[in-house]
């Protein structure tokens, strides 16, 4: 009390700042002040303590202290600041790059208590190996598609600042899957060395961060109509009546508890239920005629190799043709390159030759 009522007596503190309260040991009145309140705080709570603070005599019992991370890519270029440079007094100097040169991208996690990154000795890396020996990335895909493996390999360096080349034709670019793997390898390392915290990440919207599930539940990939190419989407669990079901009534409605199905399953033969009996059985024989029916364009070198065969002017060995030579003898014998062919006078033709 004494040194917040000088740093209020010489209005280097604003008067009436902080949470007063009584110590229930000592019965000392007390004031708790944020580090931030004045610019000596900070040197005092760094000598003493380990984060740069001790934790709000408000804090709820039972409750892990919070450590916020802030992350963020940049990219660094080799040339960026050499657009222009010092003449000599006899007018010369040195050659400006045409382009900016390499670029290194780098990834970076900064937070208060840790500063920018984390600095991880040999001895804490050991400790964090050993708590990951064993396991596989939540993201086995992104795992396999930028390390070959979905195993946790051995660390050995700190993951909190990443650099790499970036481009097509070095190391890629940043992605979800680069950054899903260095958070969790970050989630790994805290978890290993400081289990006693809870810890929240912030990221920028950035378009390699918000990639969905490829089964998504996006009414962007949805057709209107039945048929067509449509992402299989998972299935759907209808929790409750509000924003899940509709306000109309049909019998076809489901009910809470219903899983909504996204795509038709095996037993499902009739289709959608909007069009008739008969719309329904229109579409399905106009499918089969049309798998039937359905016809192919002879351009390949290897139909016209069969056809040339049936005429007899197919050598023994027709594979050791070239794709050049085989047009040559179509030509020459008044065979046409682009032909139509059903598909059972295909099959006709495969089994004569």
């Amino acid at each position: 009390m004494t040194e917040l009522n000088n740093l209020e007596g010489q209005l280097e503190i604003e008067i009436g700042n902080g949470h007063h309260y009584t110590n229930p040991t000592s019965k000392v009145p007390m004031v708790e002040l944020h580090v931030d309140s004045h610019p000596t705080f900070h040197a005092q709570m760094n000598a003493t303590t380990q984060f740069g603070g001790n934790l709000s005599v408000r804090m709820p019992p039972d409750t892990k202290p919070l450590i916020c991370f802030g992350q963020d890519e940049c990219i660094f270029k080799q040339f960026l600041f050499t657009g222009k440079a010092w003449s000599a007094p006899d007018g010369t100097k040195p050659v400006i790059p045409k382009d900016e040169g390499l670029g290194v991208m780098i990834s970076a996690f900064v937070s208060r208590e840790f500063g920018f990154g984390m600095k991880v000795s040999a001895e804490d890396l050991q400790k964090v190996n050993e708590c990951r020996q064993g396991k596989k990335y939540s993201d086995e895909s992104a795992a396999m598609d930028k390390r070959g493996t979905s195993a946790k390999q051995p660390l050995k360096s700190s993951p909190f600042v990443v650099q790499f080349e970036y481009g097509i034709n070095a190391e890629g670019y940043w992605t979800y899957d680069r950054m899903c793997l260095q958070i969790e390898v970050c989630i790994d390392v805290l978890q290993g060395l400081h289990p006693h915290y809870d810890y929240v990440f912030l990221f920028d919207h950035l378009c390699g961060h918000d990639r969905q599930r490829p089964d998504s539940l996006n009414h962007h990939t949805l057709n209107k109509g039945f048929r067509g190419g449509q992402t299989k989407m998972r299935s759907s669990k209808i929790l409750r009546a509000a924003s899940f079901l509709g306000q109309y009534e049909h019998p076809q409605k489901l009910k809470v508890g219903d899983n909504q199905q996204l795509v038709f399953l095996t037993l499902d033969q009739e289709g959608p239920f909007y069009p008739s009996t008969e719309q329904r059985a229109t579409k399905m024989n106009h499918k089969s005629r049309e798998s039937e029916n359905r016809t192919k364009v002879k351009s390949k070198t290897e139909l016209l190799v069969d056809e040339l065969a049936l005429k007899g002017v197919c050598p023994e060995d027709p594979k050791s043709l070239k794709k050049q030579e085989v047009l040559e003898l179509a030509a020459h014998n008044d065979l046409q390159k682009s032909k139509q062919f059903t598909v059972d006078a295909l099959r006709h033709l495969q089994t004569s030759v």
